[in-house]
């Protein structure tokens, strides 16, 4: 719950408080993290697992910022999508580097 408002104009109407207009945006931030921040996420997880390009992750990391200054880290982060990409990005990961380590033994 933000501390001094959302700068909706539904939260100056005396008929709604500021939760029920935060909590009428839940369902519109789970599409944004699922179209707008899972791509990016999947890109810097990339990054982190071996990628050689350091001004590509830096490119990632400034998109990341600029999401979490519209969009609460902490939610984003703990979201279901979020999870889900970590875990499919890292379990491909592991596979490879498995399959890897099995080819050079």
């Amino acid at each position: 719950m933000p501390l001094w408002g959302i700068e909706e104009p539904a939260e100056f109407s005396a008929e709604r408080s500021v939760r029920r207009v935060v909590r009428a945006q839940a369902p519109n931030l789970g599409l944004q993290i699922q179209r707008e921040f899972v791509p990016i996420f999947r890109r810097f997880l990339d990054f982190v697992n071996g990628g050689a390009d350091p001004a590509g992750f830096g490119q990632v990391l400034v998109e990341m910022e600029d999401f979490f200054t519209v969009c609460d880290y902490n939610e984003t982060m703990k979201s279901r999508p979020v999870w889900r990409a970590f875990c499919d990005v890292m379990q491909a990961f592991s596979r490879r580097v498995a399959a890897g380590l099995a080819g050079s033994g």
